[in-house]
C-alpha cells in the first residue's frame, strides 16, 4: 500500500498539536515553540534568498527564447493571479454560505457576512509555501528528460506571490475602510472568559491543596489574593521553598486544565489558548526553577 509522506507528516502534526497540551512539561512546550518559530523564520529567509539567486538566471534564460517576452510573462502572471484570487473568492463564499445552508443552527448562531467573507477572500496572500512547492519540482523526470517548463513555473509562481503579497497586501487597509468593518473583539471576550475561569480554578486548587496537605491557611492568603487580582504573572513576594511553591504550581496546573477545557468545548479559539498557555508555562517554568 502506498501513502503520501507529506500528508502523513501533516496528520502527525495535527495530532501532535491537538494533544501537545497534555503530557508535556511547561519548559518543554516553551522550548519547542521557540525552536519551531526560529526554524520557520530561517526557512522563510532561505526560500526567498534562494528565489532571489535563481530568479535572474531563470528570467535571463527564458527571455532569451524567442517565444517568450516580458509582455507575455506579465500577461501570464496577471491572468494566473486573477484565477488564484477568483478561486479563493469562490471557495470562501461557497464554504461560508454552504455550511450555513446545510446547518441552520450554525446560521442562527453565527450568521454569514458578505463583507467579512470578502475581506477573508482578499487576505489570501501567497508566500513561501507556493515558492517552496515550485522549487521542489524535480529538475529532471525519471526518464532523464528535463522537467518541462520548470523555470517558467518558478518565474510565474514568483510573479503571483509578488502580486498577491504586494498588491493585495497594500490594498488591504483601503478595502477594510470601504467595507466599514468594525474591530473584532471576540479575542478579548474569549480572553476575559478564559482568565475568569482560570482564576476560579486556581483558587479552588489552592483551597484543595491546603485541605489535602494540611498547609497553614495564612500561606494561602497571598496566593489567593494574587489570583483574585486576575493576573497570570507572579507577585514580587518571596516564595517559601516548600508549601507556598506547591500552592503556586497546583494553581498553575488548575489554570491550564480550565483553559484546555474551554478550548475543547469550543468556547475559546487557538490564538487565545496559545497566548494564555504561554503565560502559564512561563510562570510555571520560573517556579520550577526556583523550587
Amino acid at each position: 500500500m502506498q501513502a503520501s509522506g507529506v500528508l502523513g507528516v501533516v496528520a502527525v502534526g495535527l495530532y501532535r498539536s491537538h494533544w501537545s497540551h497534555l503530557g508535556t512539561s511547561a519548559l518543554a512546550r516553551l522550548n519547542i515553540r521557540s525552536f519551531w518559530s526560529a526554524v520557520v523564520f530561517v526557512v522563510n529567509c532561505l526560500v526567498f534568498v534562494l528565489i532571489g539567486i535563481r530568479l535572474p538566471l531563470i528570467a535571463e534564460s527564458l527571455l532569451g527564447q524567442q517565444a517568450l517576452s516580458w509582455p507575455r510573462v506579465v500577461g501570464l502572471i496577471a491572468a494566473l493571479s486573477v484565477v488564484a484570487i477568483g478561486v479563493r473568492f469562490l471557495w470562501i463564499f461557497t464554504a461560508t454560505y454552504g455550511v450555513r445552508w446545510l446547518l441552520p443552527s450554525l446560521r442562527r448562531r453565527d450568521p454569514a457576512s458578505a463583507r467579512v467573507s470578502t475581506l477573508v477572500s482578499w487576505s489570501g496572500m501567497r508566500g513561501v509555501v507556493s515558492l517552496a512547492a515550485a522549487l521542489a519540482l524535480p529538475a529532471v523526470l525519471p526518464t532523464g528528460e528535463p522537467f518541462p517548463q520548470r523555470d517558467l513555473v518558478i518565474l510565474l509562481t514568483f510573479g503571483i506571490v509578488f502580486v498577491t503579497l504586494v498588491g493585495q497586501g497594500l490594498t488591504l487597509p483601503a478595502l477594510i475602510r470601504v467595507l466599514r468593518l468594525e474591530s473584532d473583539t471576540s479575542g478579548d471576550t474569549e480572553s476575559e472568559l478564559a482568565r475568569e475561569a482560570m482564576r476560579r480554578a486556581a483558587i479552588q486548587a489552592v483551597n484543595r491543596l491546603v485541605a489535602e496537605h494540611g498547609l497553614p491557611a495564612h500561606e494561602a492568603v497571598a496566593v489567593k489574593r494574587f489570583f483574585n487580582s486576575r493576573s497570570l504573572q507572579r507577585s514580587d513576594s518571596a516564595l517559601s521553598p516548600d508549601s507556598e511553591a506547591r500552592l503556586w504550581l497546583g494553581a498553575a496546573a488548575a489554570q491550564r486544565d480550565a483553559l484546555i477545557t474551554l478550548w475543547r468545548n469550543g468556547e475559546i479559539g487557538d490564538d487565545v489558548l496559545i497566548r494564555l498557555e504561554r503565560e502559564i508555562d512561563l510562570a510555571e517554568a520560573r517556579l520550577a526553577r526556583e523550587e
